[in-house]
């Protein structure tokens, strides 16, 4: 028997697929630390596809070491984005450990805007976040808007680095 055959004669075939399965583009989860500006957070809530955290909105998330911000984007499963380049020390900030951590090396908002645009304009597709749910897990990225730098570990462990134009 096939298991379309066993699951139309079932009971359980009728409860579980009563309904039609509706894929749900998930959405691109980040925790934005407060080093970045309240204007690119509002930016980036405008946007579709994103569940943002601010650590600014949230008093008890202000002002917190950088270790604090790494653990609690790490601790809910959130890429980290950030202007301190701090981020990119391995040793402090462990890249195997990161859920991801975009650190973004321009000043003026809308260059801010502008690189992180691009960035996920290049590197985001609906096929490869339903694929794959840890699409930026141990993944770091510098962003400007003139280069996109990537480090990321390979299958046996060793750094790699790669830098992309916009």
């Amino acid at each position: 028997m096939r298991i379309n055959e066993y699951l139309d004669k079932s009971k359980i075939g009728e409860k579980v697929f009563k309904k039609p399965i509706l894929w749900k583009k998930p959405k691109i989860r980040i925790y934005i630390d407060d080093s970045i500006s309240a204007t690119t957070a509002k930016f980036l809530k405008t946007l579709k596809g994103f569940n943002i955290l601010y650590a600014y909105e949230k008093k008890e998330y202000r002002g917190k070491s950088h270790l604090s911000h790494y653990e609690k984007a790490k601790s809910e499963g959130r890429i980290l984005l950030t202007m301190e380049k701090s981020f990119w020390d391995d040793e402090n900030f462990s890249l195997k450990e990161s859920y991801g951590i975009i650190i973004v090396e321009e000043v003026d908002i809308k260059a801010v805007n502008s690189a992180i645009s691009s960035f996920f304009a290049h590197f985001d597709s609906p096929d490869a976040r339903v694929k794959i749910r840890d699409y930026f897990k141990q993944l770091k990225v510098r962003v400007s808007t003139n280069n996109i730098l990537l480090k990321f570990k390979t299958f046996d462990g060793k750094t790699e680095y790669r830098s992309i134009k916009p």
